[in-house]
């Protein structure tokens, strides 16, 4: 199990309510969804997903082209926070793609 045992703080964190999630696809098989993902995970109930596919920035990836960049505390804090929602939201035999 993926734990952050105290997040660091972070500052690209949803502060306040974010704007409803938009979906971008959906057939049969279910729906891709475009949103806050640790806000999105947060608020879907436990095992209910069977499969999450992400591709989080490399460590040291330019953000914003503004010369920052994502650290080790991103990882440590926030994507910790979102893989451990991920296995929370995961059905038994679901499957977590991270590229």
């Amino acid at each position: 199990m993926l734990r952050a045992s105290q997040p660091a703080p972070h500052r690209d964190r949803p502060t306040s309510s974010p704007e409803p999630a938009s979906d971008t696809g959906r057939t049969q098989l279910g729906t891709s969804v475009i949103s806050d993902s640790l806000v999105h995970l947060r608020s879907m109930p436990a095992n209910s997903v069977d499969l999450v596919v992400t591709s989080p920035p490399y460590d040291g990836q330019p953000k914003y082209g503004d010369g920052e960049r994502y650290g080790r505390d991103w990882y440590e804090g926030y994507f910790l926070d979102v893989a451990s929602e991920i296995r929370r939201v995961l059905r038994p035999h679901g499957s977590f793609v991270l590229n």
